[in-house]
């Protein structure tokens, strides 16, 4: 190797070493300015926190509060052991968790910085007519009395805020004193209805009741354990399997069923007629599990828009509950709560009229111009492994697809006028699970159309040409022929 590359090399091998030393000192020097930094951060956080009050939550008794809703006073339960409550509410159901927040709040107030300390115009800050004021009553007889004064104008977050007639004008967070100026009915639990226990597996009954209906929608368990997708069915106006995916809002929604506010508490007869609740437009009754609820929904509410003017939109409903402790209030819901207002037996029925495990039938007896059929079915826990018509076999595929037929009978529309004609044709399925039985009647207004009674309640109108193709069925079914599966 020639001196000129040696030299080369041995300038490169320097460099490298300079600039990872230079490296390591920069490193070394960053991590300084960043700890030295971070230091400064929390020497300054520690600054910004102005504590104003610092006290344990069981030396304080209670604390007294006057905003522009009026006053009230949050005071220690007589068990002294944590729990609060507000005298101006009792008899109804408050929210310990509201009330605790209010009392940690107190205990622990945080000011951002201080803006003045010895303010000639305390006015201007909004102290002339504060937002809020509240006395923190300790056991030990002291007080500490403090007031909340304008937002500020640059930041919308933050108030002023200062000791009950002090000079010494502080900042601090809005969210930190919102519960001080809040209406005392903001400290209900707005939680009307608590869901079921585990244990409470009777569903019960469930009736909707509106000026619009000319029978009432009852909705109770299904008895024949059907397989459907509810549990639960619908038996009036008329009966019917429910469509479990858009039928749990009106079957189950008035569990935990939650307010936004309370416009009245402890209302009296005025006070209900004023918002519509003498004469409701929904009433919800539910009697079950020892309960009895009457859930009444009053006037509508509408959204506004933006220039504060009414619009067509029902925002939410004046509403009133009987049957619950603690509830004695006129309630505004969100109206997307309240199906009942608008729901109609087609939102929520299933498109099924009847179902029953193929492998859980018995029997299915068919009486059809003027002769009774009996269909015998043998079925282990996944299929169909025998089928009979009046004792003589019959194939078991061919009788899937007439049991499949039977299942494909409309629900399209629902009808509860009573039939005047005879039966023509009935189907009744017989299961371990219970069954169903379908008697068809000729509809006396039109040829076109027959009247279905399920399980003895008159249900549905179906084209008359469903029940001509079941018969023809039948002929197929017993001649050992495919049936037609569509009418």
């Amino acid at each position: 190797m020639n001196g000129k590359i040696k030299g080369i090399i041995a300038c490169a091998a320097i460099v490298v070493c300079l600039g990872g030393a230079l490296a390591v000192l920069k490193l070394t020097e960053k991590t300084e300015v960043d700890n030295s930094s971070q230091a400064s951060s929390q020497v300054e956080s520690k600054v910004d926190k102005i504590m104003l009050t610092e006290l344990s939550t069981e030396k304080i008794s209670s604390v007294d509060v006057s905003n522009s809703f009026g006053t009230f006073t949050v005071k220690k339960s007589e068990s002294g052991k944590g729990t609060w409550s507000i005298p101006a509410l009792e008899g109804l159901n408050q929210s310990v968790a509201e009330q605790t927040s209010l009392i940690k709040s107190c205990a622990e107030l945080k000011a951002k910085k201080m803006v003045e300390e010895n303010a000639g115009d305390t006015d201007k800050y909004g102290f002339g007519n504060p937002r809020g004021s509240f006395v923190i009553n300790l056991s030990d007889g002291t007080k500490k009395s403090f007031e909340v004064g304008d937002i500020l104008p640059e930041e919308k977050n933050y108030c002023y805020f200062r000791e009950a007639d002090s000079k010494t004008i502080y900042t601090i967070s809005d969210y930190d004193v919102s519960r001080l100026l809040k209406d005392v009915k903001e400290f209900l639990n707005k939680t009307l209805i608590e869901k079921p226990t585990e244990e409470e597996e009777i569903y019960g009954k469930l009736t909707v009741q509106r000026p619009d209906f000319e029978k009432d929608m009852i909705f109770t368990d299904d008895t024949n354990e059907s397989s459907m997708m509810s549990a639960q069915v619908m038996i009036s106006p008329i009966y019917s399997y429910l469509n479990g995916t858009n039928s749990t809002s009106t079957t189950h929604g008035i569990w935990s069923l939650k307010a936004d506010y309370a416009e009245v508490i402890f209302p009296e007869a005025d006070d209900l007629k004023k918002y519509g609740l003498d004469k409701p437009c929904t009433t919800v009754l539910y009697s079950g599990n020892g309960k009895e609820y009457k859930f009444t929904i009053g006037d509508p509410i509408y959204l506004k828009d933006t220039d504060g003017n009414a619009t067509t939109v029902i925002d939410a409903y004046y509403c009133y509950l009987e049957g619950v402790e603690g509830t004695d209030c006129i309630w505004v819901v969100a109206s997307d709560l309240l199906p009942w207002t608008t729901v109609v037996p087609e939102d929520v029925i299933t498109s099924v009229m009847t179902y029953n495990d193929i492998t859980s039938l018995d029997e299915i007896v068919v009486d059809a111009e003027g002769k009774s059929i009996v269909y015998g079915i043998e079925a282990d826990d996944e299929d169909v492994t025998s089928a009979t018509i009046d004792g003589k076999d019959v194939n078991v595929d061919q009788f899937k697809s007439f049991y499949q037929y039977i299942l494909t009978c409309p629900t399209s529309e629902i009808y509860s006028t009573d039939p005047q004609e005879e039966r023509f044709l009935s189907i009744d399925i017989k299961s371990a699970n219970g069954g169903d039985k379908l008697e068809f009647f000729k509809d006396s207004t039109t040829e076109r159309k027959a009247i279905v009674k399920l399980n003895g309640v008159t249900s549905y109108r179906i084209p008359i040409k469903w029940t001509e193709k079941f018969v023809k069925n039948i002929t197929l079914l017993d001649e050992g022929k495919d049936v037609e599966e569509s009418y």
